[in-house]
């Protein structure tokens, strides 16, 4: 039991050095983003839309040929936006990144895939 606890330990420190190379838990971050004291939480250097198109440009949007990826809406709401990307793949170490903006802010959290029970 002590060894896993020592590889979680590791596996996050590995991924959070990870972050500052613009990627995390295996997904793409824009350039510029910067990590916040949380795991998995970053903060966008660009605009709610340079983000989006990012991602677009990243994971493609309503490509037929990427049928792993799903864009979800989550928030269209005065002063909010955000925006589900779901990753369907088995490969991938992350489920879901969600991209929101909030008072002028943009924050990024990507979404560890749970451990299959």
């Amino acid at each position: 039991m002590k060894v896993f606890f020592f590889i979680g330990i590791i596996l996050f420190f590995s991924f959070s050095i990870y972050a500052e190379n613009g990627v995390y838990l295996g997904a793409n971050l824009p350039p510029g983003s910067k990590s916040v004291n949380e795991a998995g939480r970053f903060i966008s250097s660009r605009s709610y839309a340079d983000t989006i198109d990012f991602y677009e440009r990243t994971y493609g949007h309503n490509r037929p040929e990427n049928k792993l990826i799903k864009w979800i809406p989550i928030a269209a709401l005065p002063g909010i936006r955000a925006t589900h990307i779901q990753s369907i793949s088995e490969k991938t170490l992350w489920e879901g990144i969600n991209v929101y903006e909030t008072s002028g802010t943009v924050k990024i959290f990507v979404l560890a895939k749970k451990e299959k029970s």
